[in-house]
């Protein structure tokens, strides 16, 4: 590439690995937005469609990779290899949308899983342009986008599926939450024990104070007062309680369906509500010990959100068989939140 053509060949090759860039960046945006446009034909899967769209993209990748694994390219080879990439990211995003066509919920996972597929791809060329298509590319930028294809391949094929999976998925942040802030009460009521427990982790330490105060809070070396820490279990109360809906929830939805009914709307209802109170429980359970005068706003809005997923939940079990003992975990778990609730409002007001 020493020659004055070759290097206005590379200039060229880089701009077009720009424009793919950006193509692909447009991708990102529309599967994101859209949760309809394309329309599936006649006799054909929308999401096996979209999920051989990922495996070809996931070898585009490959071979880019192993192109580039010799450190010396021409800008020709370089231009060459992503020629197909235009066509195939089109295709990629209509199959996405139309697969998204299904409910919220399938959308938001295609959001996702295609949306990360579509990123390690911008990312793998934005690296190669960095390396100004020279070198050799690390194996980890392609190793993302077939990840990604794999994860494509888990996309629920229908929108019950969808809402379990995602009811699923948010119940695992809360549940991380909750082991925190019960770790934080044990803490404090069991000094001793928990300095031990956290001695064995062998955390480094850091000499910065804003690092140190990062650490603390890692390692929920937090001292609560009396007072404090009836807020905390209070708070913690709130979390399960918000566990307990997300079992109720998704154990329903796993029951015999009675007749044909189209539950799309109050399965939409119900993933929102479950994201909703999910994102705010991760919230209070920051709040128990960094902020505890915010801890009574935090659980009334999800008191409000665990309302509507039970309402939600009391229309799909009337389409469900021996959906009883579910509704009325349901309604325990909001009475929980509503008292623990109450509680706080007497400990903090």
């Amino acid at each position: 590439w020493s020659s004055s053509s070759t290097m206005v060949g590379l200039k060229e090759a880089i701009v077009e690995y720009e424009t793919v860039i950006k193509k692909i960046q447009d991708g990102i945006t529309d599967i994101e937005s859209k949760d309809s446009g394309y329309k599936t034909p006649e006799g054909q899967d929308a999401r096996e469609n979209l999920i051989k769209l990922g495996d070809k993209l996931a070898h585009e990748a490959t071979k880019i990779h192993f192109l580039f694994s010799s450190g010396s390219v021409t800008p020709d080879d370089a231009v060459g290899v992503i020629k197909p990439l235009k066509e195939e990211v089109d295709k990629f995003v209509a199959w996405s949308t139309a697969t998204s066509a299904g409910g919220k919920a399938i959308h938001r996972e295609v959001a996702r899983t295609g949306g990360m597929l579509l990123f390690g791809m911008k990312r793998l060329l934005e690296r190669l342009v960095e390396m100004k298509l020279q070198g050799k590319l690390e194996g980890e930028y392609t190793g993302q986008v077939m990840k990604s294809a794999e994860d494509l391949k888990k996309i629920p094929r229908d929108l019950k599926s969808a809402v379990q999976k995602e009811i699923l998925r948010v119940a695992a942040d809360v549940k991380s939450v909750r082991n925190d802030v019960m770790e934080m009460i044990e803490g404090n009521k069991d000094p001793e024990k928990m300095a031990e427990r956290l001695e064995s982790m062998n955390m480094e330490e850091s000499e910065d104070a804003d690092d140190q105060a990062v650490d603390d809070l890692m390692n929920m070396n937090i001292t609560l007062s009396a007072q404090e820490l009836k807020v905390a279990e209070s708070c913690l109360a709130i979390i399960d309680s918000c566990l307990n809906m997300h079992k109720a929830s998704v154990r329903m939805l796993s029951l015999e369906t009675v007749g044909d009914h189209d539950n799309s709307k109050n399965l939409e209802e119900l993933a929102k509500a479950c994201v909703d109170f999910s994102a705010i429980a991760e919230d209070l359970g920051a709040l128990t010990c960094l902020d505890q005068s915010e801890c009574i706003a935090c659980a009334s809005n999800i008191s409000g959100k665990m309302e509507a997923a039970r309402k939600s939940l009391v229309e799909i079990s009337k389409t469900k068989t021996n959906a009883e003992e579910y509704l009325l975990v349901a309604s325990s778990a909001v009475d929980t939140c509503n008292a623990q609730l109450s509680a706080l409002k007497g400990l903090l007001q």
